[in-house]
């Protein structure tokens, strides 16, 4: 957004050739590094929108390395070297992910097969998720495209929450008005945590956005599609999602203040209200469901309807105090807490202290903060709260110079993952959307204020980019 742009940012090239490139490899590599920024925010930018309509996460990471990773390898690093060691997010990314490697490898290499293969898949999320890091702080001087980022990802969301809605509801005969809402697109049905908190990032980020467009009729439909991935996001019923709404709201009203976020605070309020006040309405069509299915297939309907607000409220916690308790009774001795128990093959030490039906309901520690505290300890902890802090600092600024939108979605991220998530130390988790909600909004904040208030020295500035 040009009037949220805090200054003009310094350009970083990508496209000079590196000293090791021979000018005789061939055209396609050659082509790679002349279009590098453009090629790094189509791997960006795909592999954001893969969260709403890619079938899984490998085909977002092979989206990932197919455009990033030639792209990273084939540019001049010299000059951009001395800027990203200088960047303290960078840094503290860097200390905080080799920590927890590092601390889980005795784990993971030296326990069972169940305990090597999750090393394996651990460490290839790992580097994945250094790689995508990497090219967010790589796209940190073109600020303007992340607004186009923004609303590329919400439209695609939208529109897959549209499909889902009629899908899910209407078409499949295995599932019926009231039950929490599915992306069907992803896994054939994604977990509705999932999908809430999915939906309800790309409605946040829409809706960050929709206020300085123009014209008018690009406002509405991007408010249209705001209603949608709300409305969408509240028929999962995740109370996950809707405490990230909030979060993200509320930092949305204190960065931009209540004169200019007071339409989209209230567009979240009213559709919230209509949502609530059009419940009952979901008995009618559930009724109807009933009467038409009953007599065309032989497919069991519930025999009461669901209320979707009353059971937000009678789900309480879904069995996640027992367990962090749990996990918590695993750091046995002074060691444990200060280095953690790792997190590759360790499942078995918490998960057995369980009843089978909470171990069955949630697969993992479902708080991604409370989760590397009980794998990296207090060394962990300390670690991921000095970067979050830091992300979350510059994003202030940026609000100050005028762009909320950052501030507003890391809010977003810390108010889901304080009560969901599996671990923030890989780009392949089990519910994948740590990626997503905290770290994208703390390293593109992060890399935006960096490269826009760090000026490098003239022995280090990097060449002007190819526009």
């Amino acid at each position: 957004m040009p009037n949220e742009t805090p200054r003009a940012l310094a350009s970083t090239t990508l496209s000079g050739a590196p000293p090791w490139f021979d000018a005789s490899t061939s055209p396609l590599a050659r082509s790679i590094v002349a279009n590098a920024q453009g090629l790094l925010a189509l791997a960006l930018h795909g592999f954001l929108i893969g969260y709403v309509c890619m079938y899984n996460v490998w085909v977002q990471v092979c989206w990932l390395l197919a455009i990033g990773l030639p792209t990273v390898l084939l540019i001049d690093w010299q000059p951009i070297l001395p800027r990203l060691w200088r960047d303290k997010f960078m840094l503290l990314s860097a200390a905080f992910l080799g920590w927890m490697t590092w601390r889980s490898r005795w784990i993971g290499w030296s326990g069972s097969y169940e305990a090597m293969q999750d090393a394996a898949l651990g460490l290839v999320g790992v580097v994945m998720l250094a790689l995508f890091l990497v090219v967010i702080w790589l796209q940190g001087n073109r600020a303007h495209s992340y607004q186009r980022a923004g609303v590329l990802h919400g439209y695609a969301a939208s529109i897959v929450a549209l499909i889902s809605i009629v899908t899910f509801y209407c078409l499949l005969p295995d599932h019926h008005w009231g039950e929490r809402l599915q992306n069907v697109i992803v896994h054939g049905g994604l977990h509705p945590v999932c999908t809430g908190l999915v939906f309800g990032f790309a409605a946040l980020w829409m809706n960050c956005l929709w206020e300085s467009s123009s014209p008018w009729r690009t406002k509405g439909w991007q408010i249209l599609a705001v209603t949608i991935l709300l409305l969408g996001c509240f028929l999962t019923t995740s109370r996950g999602a809707l405490i990230a709404l909030s979060c993200g709201h509320v930092a949305l009203l204190i960065g931009r203040g209540w004169r200019r976020a007071w339409a989209s605070c209230l567009l979240f309020v009213v559709v919230a209200g209509l949502y609530v006040a059009a419940t009952p309405l979901i008995g009618h069509l559930w009724a109807m469901q009933v009467k038409a299915r009953s007599a065309a297939t032989a497919v069991a309907m519930p025999a009461e309807v669901a209320q979707p607000v009353r059971d937000l409220i009678e789900r309480r916690d879904s069995g996640r105090l027992e367990i962090y308790q749990a996990g918590l009774s695993t750091m046995t001795t002074a060691s444990e807490r200060v280095i953690g128990i790792g997190q590759w093959g360790t499942r078995d030490r918490w998960a057995n202290l369980l009843a089978p039906e909470v171990d069955h309901l949630l697969g993992h520690l479902h708080s991604a903060f409370l989760a590397t505290f009980v794998h990296g300890g207090a060394i962990g902890l300390v670690l991921m709260v000095a970067l979050v802090g830091v992300g979350l600092h510059r994003a202030q600024a940026l609000a100050r110079a005028g762009d909320a939108v950052w501030l507003a979605l890391a809010a977003y991220g810390c108010g889901g993952l304080l009560c969901d998530g599996q671990t923030l130390c890989s780009l392949t988790s089990l519910p994948k959307f740590e990626t997503l909600i905290l770290w994208f909004p703390l390293a593109a904040a992060s890399s935006i204020w960096y490269h826009g208030n760090r000026q490098p020295k003239t022995s280090e500035q990097p060449p002007e980019a190819a526009s």
